[in-house]
Formats: C-alpha cells, structure tokens, sequence
C-alpha cells in the first residue's frame, strides 16, 4: 500500500511538473511571439525611416540639380548680355568710325569743277554747304521732281488719250444738243420791225423751257419759223397780242379790239405807233383764233411784216420756238427788254 500512494504522489508530482513545463512552453511561445511582431514593427518603422530618408534624399538631389541649372543658365546669360554688349559697343564704335570717315571723305570730295563751271556737291552734307550752295542744291533738286514728272513718250497711250478726247467731245456736242433744244439758244435781231424795243444786230437768248410748263402769255416776244419759207431758215421775232379763242380787229383808225373791246397798250405800258390804214391787213375783218392760235405783231407797227399779213397768219403754239428772255448785247443794254 505504502509503495502505490508513493506511486501516486510520484504521479502528482509528475503531472504537476509537466503542467509547469506546458505552461513555460506556452509562455516562452508567447514571449517569442510577442518578440517576433516587436521585430516586425520595429522592422516596419526602420523600413519607413529609410524610404523617408531616401524620399528626403532624392527630394534635396532634385532640388540641388534644379539649382545647379538654374545658376548654369544665369552663368550663361551673363556671359551672352556681357558678350552682347560687348559686341553692341563694338558696333556703335565702328558705327561712329565710319561715319566720321564718310564725312572726311565728302568734305575731301567737296570741289570746283572748271570745264562745267559749278561745284560737284551734290553728295555733300547739308552741315558742310554754304547758303549759295544750298540754294543751287534746292534748284537742282526742283528741276530733277519736274524732269521726273514730265511724262515719258513711251508711257503716252495714243489710242487711249485719242478714245478719251473723242469721248469727251460726244459728252460736250450731247449736252450743247440737250441745251440748244430743251432749254435755250442765242439769236441775233435783223431788221427794224422790233424797233424800239429791239434794233438791227442785237443778240437775244430764246427761253425753250418755260413754255414746256405754262402758256404763252400776252405781250410775250416770241421767236417762230417764217412759214413763207421753204428752206426753213427763217424765223421771224414779234410780240403776241391775241390769245386763243379771242377775236381781234383793227378798225380804220389803226385801234386793236379784243372780243369787241379797246386793248389799250398804253395803260399796260407800252407805247407804239398808230397802224395807218393801208396797213390793217386781214385784220380789217374779225379774225378768231382757234384753242392753240396766236396773233402776232411787231412793235413797229407801220415796219412790221406779221399776222396781218396772210403769209404769216396766226401762229401755233407748237410752231413756237422760244421766249425771248433778254438782251446779251450790245452790254450797254444788257437784261430784259420786255417794255
């Protein structure tokens, strides 16, 4: 019995020391594991310090190669602007030395010239010439601008200059054309039967427009062809005294009625001689005038040749020619004449 609780104690110690031993294996395998992640984190933190040192590093590298081509490039600068410069100054002074040497040269050229009695200055400066010389200068220069101006024979276009002038004398005989026909002419007076108003060789202007827009009016001095004249080349110049649609006679002591009553010339300012009674013509009888008919006599009613006178008869309107609108010589008695 003594021996089997030995044993036993024996067992007990042994279980105790083996649960000793587990629970120093389970502590060391703690302890190295702990060891191990201490190792691994102050691994860790190493690797970091070291990337960020080499981070720092390639950082200070950069910035050091930065500053290094920075001063390379301003080293260089300086050197092109002192270059520069010094090549600039360079030029001024070959600059200055050849001016000077221009000037030498013109003042050296500066001289008379006998067999064409004048001075060879034409290159000379301004600062050099005397106020003769200046002068001469300026009419030189004058006279080359005017040489230089003149046109060329070769740059004459013949036929061109030739199409222009006939161009410009179409332009001129259309608008004398236009004038002459629409708007007015000059005529010359020949004979006495105007007289007073108008004498032998007087020059008129025939106003050609101004019936375009109104009528005949009496007392008017109008131009109209001679119809007694087969040519056409007569035109006769008297004053209208019968309107259209009136009656005119002239009784055995020369006076002019109008639809049977007196015109009495005097009153509207016209003073003419008594017609004799040898001259009254068809007038003697009443004469009515159709709606475009006029009659007409000259102021010189004893002189005149006019509608008295069946050669002339009434007058058409559209037979009308002109207005005499004034006198242009002689210039003593230039403007209108119409009393």
């Amino acid at each position: 019995m003594l021996f089997k609780k030995k044993k036993n104690e024996d067992e007990y110690i042994e279980e105790e020391t083996q649960e000793e031993t587990q629970e120093e294996v389970q502590e060391e395998s703690q302890e190295e594991s702990q060891d191990k992640t201490q190792d691994k984190t102050q691994d860790k933190a190493q690797d970091e310090s070291l990337d960020e040192t080499k981070d720092a590093e390639t950082e200070n590298t950069d910035s050091e190669d930065e500053s290094s081509e920075n001063q390379k490039k301003k080293k260089k600068k300086r050197q092109s602007d002192y270059y520069d410069r010094e090549s600039y100054l360079n030029m001024l002074y070959e600059e200055n030395e050849k001016a000077e040497e221009e000037k030498l040269k013109k003042k050296k050229k500066r001289s008379y010239d006998d067999e064409e009695g004048g001075q060879d200055y034409d290159d000379v400066d301004e600062e050099w010439l005397t106020r003769e010389e200046k002068r001469e200068r300026k009419k030189a220069a004058k006279k080359k601008k005017k040489e230089e101006n003149r046109v060329k024979p070769e740059d004459v276009n013949i036929v061109r200059d030739l199409l222009n002038i006939i161009i410009y004398i179409g332009i001129v005989i259309i608008f004398c054309f236009l004038i002459l026909t629409y708007v007015g002419q000059r005529t010359s007076v020949h004979g006495s039967s105007m007289n007073p108003t108008l004498e032998d060789g007087d020059n008129l202007w025939i106003d050609k427009i101004s019936y375009r827009f109104k009528n005949p009016q009496r007392f008017d001095v109008i131009v109209f062809p001679y119809k007694g004249d087969s040519t056409g080349e007569t035109y006769y110049i008297k004053r209208i005294i019968g309107l259209p649609g009136e009656t005119i006679q002239i009784d055995v002591n020369g006076n002019i009625y109008i639809d049977g009553k007196y015109l009495d010339e005097a009153s509207s300012g016209y003073n003419f001689d008594q017609i004799s009674y040898n001259l009254i013509g068809v007038a003697a009888n009443p004469i009515t005038l159709g709606p475009d008919e006029y009659f007409v006599m000259g102021d010189n009613r004893n002189g005149s040749r006019d509608s008295r006178w069946a050669d002339v008869g009434n007058i058409k309107k559209s037979d009308i020619i002109g207005r005499a609108a004034f006198r242009i010589t002689p210039f003593k008695k230039f403007g209108n004449f119409e009393k």
